[in-house]
């Protein structure tokens, strides 16, 4: 199901629900970042893909995050109890970098790998 092609399509009161769901944002910004998103799964689920697209969004081409970061900054836009946990920023980055926007490497600095994430061109 591609994401984007939904949200023109989904009238205001489906907007509102994501929105009711667990984020802190307006129903524009919701729409907005909508718009961006590309082929899921399902729509289950669908505040905490834009809330770890809502950080990845503006950042810079060349820029780079990692999950922890993402987590701390995601986190600003969802409600205490929609919480988002690392195992899910993971899952929905690896459907972010699907979509074009970023690409991964793995560090290894001091013995535990992370996952480093670099911001591509804007898609």
């Amino acid at each position: 199901m591609n994401i984007a092609e939904w949200a023109v399509n989904a009238t205001e009161r489906d907007i509102q629900n994501i929105a009711s769901r667990g984020l802190h944002m307006t129903c524009d910004e919701i729409r907005e970042i909508l718009a961006r998103m590309g082929d899921s799964m399902s729509l289950r689920k669908l505040h905490r893909k834009i809330a770890i697209m809502a950080v990845i969004l503006p950042l810079e081409e060349g820029e780079t995050i990692n999950n922890h970061q993402i987590l701390d900054e995601a986190s600003r836009y969802v409600r205490n109890c929609s919480s988002i946990t690392i195992d899910m920023v993971g899952a929905i980055m690896r459907i972010i970098e699907k979509w074009g926007y970023v690409d991964s490497h793995k560090n290894i600095a001091g013995g535990w790998p992370l996952t480093v994430y670099r911001r591509t061109a804007n898609v």
